[in-house]
Formats: structure tokens, C-alpha cells, sequence
């Protein structure tokens, strides 16, 4: 009875004096992933939701894991192993899942053990072992550390006369767990971006199980959107017009020349991408991609796009021609006869971005308004030695729409290779205004006349994540946790990629 009582006092001091502070040190990993705390609230809440935490595992360890074998069998090199290995195990278990939630902001879940069993350890981390070798190397240094502690620990209490078990702990615990919950149910949650917050920290939290908070529920739940993330080095030698054309729902197979024959004049003119995809989804998520070259996932917290603001910086007037709101442009709604001789008044030499949204009609329609404000802009002058840009939308991942760029020294030329509509900005970010930051600074995207380097594309928006397979012809539909909807789960590593990808700019 005594020997049983004692183990018990020593496990007790081991879980809840050893493990429960170096669970808490442990999990420090997964600030990785830039989810910390903002202000003296969310720090808080952190602190106390740790505590209690990974007080609770601690918890579920020794009573369900250590007491029932420790008072089977109460000998000194049982507990002492048995308590090694159950520490150790959770200690590791928590250092690779914070390794993978810094990649990808998702816990290790069913598609991270389905990829682990089916490709081997190093897919999960994109062909790299270095996060079990850390994992692997901070083991090894704890059981020695524990096994130490351990054997001095034990030593101290042979030579007591008493060694009580108390609970205070576990007083303490439900305290910490308690103050957690009532901060999470009162206080504003700061979003990481799409449904990221401070409580994805910890898995299974039951906070975001059982109480979830809704990303693009409200105004002030916006989160930090770092785009651009670097200062873009600008520097256009020369500014000419740039013009934006788009003629909603006109897709490649609509153009020809019976149908749309003044497009397909543009098109013999300047250069023609006969492979473009716009994304899908709705109208808006189209025009987004369109104008920021990002996802439209990062529309609840995108502001002005990138081009714009340079536009601005270079004192460009700017016209928006459409009757519904367009994604990062003002909302201005000019009609083309005003605006052109309000225009003629003026006498204004300012360089023009106008962006005409052409959406009601057929193809055929829509290509007669096309040449009418050709006409117009012809007629103003504002042709010669502009940047026209003119593509369609599509609700389609799958469906190309037509795209043609026509640039100041008039290249022509046709380009069969895939791109889409995150490559239309940083091409006149390169091509127009002299940009020299890196793409990845800004876009998604590539110039258009390069060839994709990836046969994968993820698209969708704040609600619906989408990753398009070339490849396979799939489209994988996921949430923002890891779960898979839809989809062939052939080449489910593509969600692990397109994760780390669709978080870069709240990073």
C-alpha cells in the first residue's frame, strides 16, 4: 500500500512539476505560424487557455495512463519507463504537430496520416526529414533530462517520512480552463484569416468545435492582410494609358469570327493567350483575381490592389465604367458620352486607367460594344500608345476565357501554354510600371508570357477552397483546417501545398 502511495506521490510530481511546464514550453512552436497574440486580451487568453490546456492533457495522462499500470505494478524501473515514454510521446506528438500546423495552420489530421502512410514522412513537409530530426533530437535530450530528474526526485522522497498526494492542481487547471472559455465567449475575436484564430493553436480545441466564431461575420473581425508585403521598387520609364476591358461570360469557344468579330480582330493585332482561365466561382471573385492577382479568399481584408496604388503614386486619373461595384475600385460609376466630354473640358494630360464592365447582353452584343468604345477611346485619343487588356469571366474553373493584351510597341503573337487571371497584374506591374520586386511580393501570379511552373492552381474565395489538378482533371474542394469535401484524393498533397500557399500574405 505504502510503495503504491508513493509512486503515485512521485508521478504526481513528475506530470504535473516536470511535464505540464515543458508541454507548455513545447507548444511555444506554434507561434511558428505567425497566430500570436495581438494585444494585452489576446495574450491573456492565450496564457490562461495554455495553462489550462495542456494542464487538462496533462491531466488525462496520469490518471488514465499512469495510475491504473502504476498501481499494477508499483516497481521503481516500471513507473520510471512507463513515465518516461508517456511524456516523451505526448512531448513529441505536440512538437510535430506544431511543425505542421507552422506550415500549414491546420493540425495533424486525417490528410496528413492518410499522405504519411500512402508517401512517406517527407512529403508532409515537401520532401524535408529536418522536423523529425529536430523532433527526434529534443526527445532524446528530454529522456535523459527526465530520467535524471527522475532518479534525484526519487531519491528525495525514499528519504521522507511522508509523501501526501494533493489536488490543488487540477483546482487550478479548471480555473484556467474557465477564465479561457469566458474571454473566448465575450471578448472580439482576432481573425489569422480564414477562420485562423488563437484557439486553432491548440487541437481539438473545443472552443472552435462546440463555439466557432465566423471569419467574415463582422466589420472588426478582419484580419492582418500584409499585401504587398514588400515596397514594389517602381519605376515606369514612360506612362501610357492602361485600359481594362471585360466582357462577362464570353467564354473561348463563343469567339469567332462569325460571333465576336471585332475580338477576334483584336486578337490577330496583339497578343493572344489562348489558355486563360479567369478561376470560376461568382462575378466578383473573377474581377478580384483580375485586378489584385491574389485569391479572393483575401477579400474580406484586401484593401486597394497593388497596381492601383501605384497608379495613384503616378498621378493616374482613373475611370471606372460599370454599374455594380468592382473589387478595389472606386465606385464611381462614369457613363462614357459624360465622361468624355467632361474629359474634352478639362483638357486634363493626366495618364488614364479606365476599366470597362461589360456584362449584360450576348457575346455577340457584347463584342458590338467592345468596337463601340474602341470607337470612342479612338476618337479621344486615348488608344495610341496605351495598354489595352481584354478577357472575359467565367464561373468555371475549366472554362477558358479570351485574353489579349495589347502593349505600346504593338507585339503580336499567340502563347498556348495555361495562365490565368493572377498573371494580368504583375505583367504590367513589369512590363508598365517597371516593378523589380519578386511576384511573390505581390501576386500569385507570373508574367503572362511565361509558362506555369506548377500543373495546380487553387481558386475559390473566403468561403470555398478549391484546388484545380491539371494534371487529373480534379478540382479538390477543402476546408480551411485540412478536411477534404470533394474531390480525388489521387494527389491530396496538393491541399498541404495549396494551404501554405493561400495563407502567404497573413503571414
Amino acid at each position: 500500500m505504502e510503495r503504491r502511495r508513493f509512486v503515485l506521490s512521485w508521478g504526481r510530481k513528475i506530470f504535473f512539476g516536470l511535464a505540464w511546464p515543458l508541454l507548455c514550453v513545447l507548444s511555444l512552436v506554434f507561434l511558428k505560424s505567425g497566430v500570436i497574440p495581438k494585444d494585452a486580451v489576446s495574450l491573456f487568453y492565450y496564457t490562461v487557455t495554455t495553462i489550462g490546456y495542456y494542464g487538462f492533457v496533462t491531466s488525462v495522462l496520469y490518471f488514465f495512463f499512469y495510475v491504473p499500470f502504476a498501481v499494477l505494478f508499483p516497481t521503481y524501473y516500471f513507473v520510471r519507463l512507463w513515465s518516461a515514454f508517456l511524456v516523451l510521446l505526448i512531448s513529441a506528438a505536440v512538437l510535430l504537430d506544431g511543425f505542421v500546423f507552422g506550415e500549414y495552420r491546420f493540425h495533424i489530421n486525417q490528410l496528413v496520416l492518410r499522405i504519411l502512410s500512402s508517401q512517406g514522412p517527407a512529403e508532409i513537409f515537401n520532401g524535408s526529414m529536418s522536423a523529425y530530426f529536430v523532433t527526434g533530437g529534443v526527445t532524446l535530450f528530454l529522456f535523459f533530462a527526465f530520467w535524471l530528474r527522475g532518479e534525484w526526485l526519487w531519491r528525495v522522497m525514499q528519504r521522507r517520512f511522508s509523501n501526501p498526494v494533493k489536488n490543488w492542481y487540477l483546482l487550478f487547471i479548471v480555473l484556467c480552463l474557465g477564465i479561457s472559455h469566458f474571454v473566448w465567449n465575450n471578448q472580439r475575436t482576432e481573425f489569422f484569416g480564414n477562420e485562423i484564430t488563437l484557439a486553432s493553436v491548440f487541437p481539438v480545441n473545443y472552443q472552435e468545435i462546440f463555439y466557432p466564431k465566423i471569419h467574415t461575420s463582422t466589420e472588426v473581425s478582419k484580419a492582418d492582410l500584409h499585401y504587398p508585403k514588400k515596397d514594389l521598387k517602381c519605376k515606369p520609364k514612360s506612362f501610357p494609358n492602361i485600359i481594362y476591358i471585360v466582357l462577362e461570360g464570353v467564354d473561348s469557344q463563343t469567339v469567332n469570327a462569325d460571333i465576336t468579330p471585332f475580338l477576334v480582330h483584336l486578337q490577330e493585332h496583339g497578343m493572344n493567350f489562348t489558355t486563360h482561365l479567369s478561376g470560376g466561382g461568382t462575378s466578383e471573385d473573377n474581377l478580384f483575381r483580375l485586378l489584385y492577382g491574389i485569391p479572393a479568399s483575401y477579400r474580406p481584408e484586401a484593401m486597394t490592389p497593388a497596381l492601383i496604388n501605384e497608379l495613384k503614386k503616378n498621378k493616374y486619373e482613373l475611370a471606372v465604367f460599370s454599374e455594380r461595384r468592382i473589387p478595389g475600385l472606386p465606385y464611381l460609376q462614369n457613363k462614357l458620352p459624360e465622361w468624355t466630354e467632361a474629359r474634352k473640358v478639362s483638357e486634363t494630360q493626366a495618364p488614364l486607367f479606365a476599366f470597362f464592365d461589360l456584362y449584360m447582353g450576348s457575346p455577340s452584343e457584347l463584342d458590338l460594344r467592345l468596337k463601340e468604345t474602341f470607337t470612342i477611346l479612338q476618337e479621344q485619343k486615348l488608344l495610341s500608345g496605351s495598354v489595352v487588356v481584354i478577357t472575359g469571366t467565367q464561373n468555371s474553373e475549366w472554362g477558358n476565357v479570351p485574353m489579349t493584351v495589347i502593349m505600346p510597341d504593338r507585339e503580336k503573337g499567340t502563347w498556348d501554354h495555361r495562365t490565368t487571371h493572377y498573371d494580368v497584374a504583375p505583367t504590367i506591374m513589369k512590363k508598365v510600371m517597371n516593378c523589380s520586386t519578386p511576384f511573390s511580393a505581390y501576386a500569385y501570379g507570373k508574367d503572362l508570357t511565361d509558362r506555369p511552373s506548377k500543373d495546380w492552381e487553387v481558386f475559390g474565395n473566403e468561403n470555398v477552397f478549391r484546388i484545380v489538378d491539371f494534371t487529373n482533371h480534379n478540382i479538390i474542394e477543402s476546408d480551411w483546417h485540412g478536411k477534404i469535401s470533394s474531390g480525388d484524393l489521387t494527389r491530396s498533397e496538393l491541399v498541404l501545398k495549396a494551404s501554405k500557399e493561400i495563407s502567404r500574405f497573413y503571414r
